[in-house]
Parts: C-alpha cells; sequence; structure tokens
C-alpha cells in the first residue's frame, strides 16, 4: 500500500482553516483498492494525501506520508489523525 494509492472517501470528518484561510486541513477516511484502510489528512484540498494512519492487511498499524515544506506537518494533526484512527479499529490502538 502506497500512500499516493489512498483515496478520500465522503464527507471530511474534519476541516480547520488557518486564520488568514490560505491553509486547509482535512481529515478524510481512506480507502485503497477499495477497502477502508485508515484516516487521512489532506491539505489545500489536495487529491492525495499527506499522511495518513492506516491497517494494513495483517492488522499493523502504520504512518505513510510525504514531509515537506509546503505542506509541512503539526504534531496536533499527528494527535488527531491517531484519535480518528483509534475510533475507526479500536482493537488495533496501541
Amino acid at each position: 500500500m502506497k500512500r499516493i494509492d489512498l483515496k478520500a472517501n465522503g464527507d471530511s470528518l474534519q476541516t480547520l482553516i488557518s486564520m488568514d484561510g490560505g491553509h486547509v486541513t482535512e481529515y478524510y477516511t481512506v480507502h485503497c483498492d477499495g477497502f477502508l484502510v485508515g484516516v487521512g489528512i489532506f491539505h489545500n484540498h489536495n487529491e492525495k494525501c499527506t499522511c495518513a494512519m492506516v491497517k494494513d492487511e495483517v492488522g499493523e498499524k502504520h504512518i505513510l506520508g510525504r514531509l515537506s515544506d509546503e505542506f509541512p506537518l503539526e504534531v496536533t494533526e499527528l494527535h488527531q489523525l491517531e484519535e480518528y484512527y483509534n475510533k475507526m479499529f479500536p482493537d488495533n490502538s496501541l
């Protein structure tokens, strides 16, 4: 499973907009090959997620991401990502 293969599903779980309106962070459930696999962060309405927490085929939790200056990740975003993931897959929480 690759980060670029993950697709946002349905409505966003949460949308955050910076005070100046120049930065949008959205959380979506993500699918890969038609299967619900986790939760992803999408910045500025990009089709590709910046970072995702996913459950692989053997049930292990992974983080897939791309670090860049264009879309920096905040610690609070990662905490929120994990919170959504743990609600989706309570048996897979660490």
